[in-house]
């Protein structure tokens, strides 16, 4: 049986609209301390959507670097499935 989370929408929002209070460098190295973060199905992170670009610019300036889009969704699902019990 796979492991799988429930996605939370407003867990989601809040990283979204509270951007600047989450600290993303611990969830930089997501496939190591959140290895299960490809378990989650986040409907907004579709490549090349604006909710893609939107982040894709945020992490583009918070890590200085061309941020590509499975590094992106690595570092939302990260923090989506921080403290979360799988279903």
């Amino acid at each position: 049986m796979s492991v799988m989370y429930k996605f939370d929408e407003k867990k989601y929002q809040y990283a979204k609209n509270n951007f600047n209070t989450i600290i993303w460098e611990d969830f930089k190295e997501g496939g190591k301390f959140f290895p299960d973060y490809t378990c989650i199905l986040n409907p907004y992170l579709i490549k090349g959507t604006e909710e893609h670009i939107y982040w894709k610019e945020k992490f583009d300036d918070i890590f200085h670097t061309n941020c590509y889009f499975p590094f992106i969704s690595r570092i939302i699902n990260s923090f989506l499935i921080a403290g979360e019990q799988p279903i």
